[in-house]
Formats: C-alpha cells, structure tokens, sequence
C-alpha cells in the first residue's frame, strides 16, 4: 500500500525532531529534551539560541499556545533560543 503525501511529512517531522534531539543532546550532558502533542523541545543549557531550539509541531491544535508554552519553558531557565514552525503553520 503507497503511503500519501501526509504520511510522508509526518514521518520526516518525527525524523526531524528526534535527528535534532540526538546530535544537540550529545554535545553536553546538562542537554534536556521535552515532547508534548504540539511541540518539541530541545535545550542544550549553553548562552546560544541556536543550540536551544523550539520546534511547533505541525499537527498540533494551537501554535499560538505551542510558542507561549515554549517562551515559558526557556525564559524560566533564563537560555535564548529559536523556535521553528513550518510555512504551512503561519
């Protein structure tokens, strides 16, 4: 049975997700990794936004709600960080 265009994104967004968990996550053992329904979360503890990363999780309900959640999470731990949506999510 083919697999469809949907199944096919979402298998490369979990792919995603857990490729940049494994190589961020290796790099020091302070590293922390969240998943909720409607994000990811990637933190490394180091003072540089690219190594603390939000990913919004395309099938997720409420994007707005996903970044309020992941600002929350990083300002508390006082860390910059990114956070990645996909250009179907704006």
């Amino acid at each position: 049975m083919p697999i469809c265009d949907d199944e096919i994104r979402q298998l490369a967004d979990e792919d995603y997700y857990h490729a940049q968990a494994l190589l961020m996550t290796t790099a020091t053992p302070i590293a922390e990794v969240v998943e909720g329904r409607d994000l990811f979360l990637v933190s490394t503890g180091a003072p540089f936004g690219a190594f603390n990363i939000g990913v919004i999780k395309p099938d997720g309900e409420d994007p707005q709600r996903a970044i309020a959640r992941a600002e929350r999470y990083f300002d508390s731990r006082d860390l910059p960080y990114r956070v990645q949506l996909r250009h179907d999510q704006l």
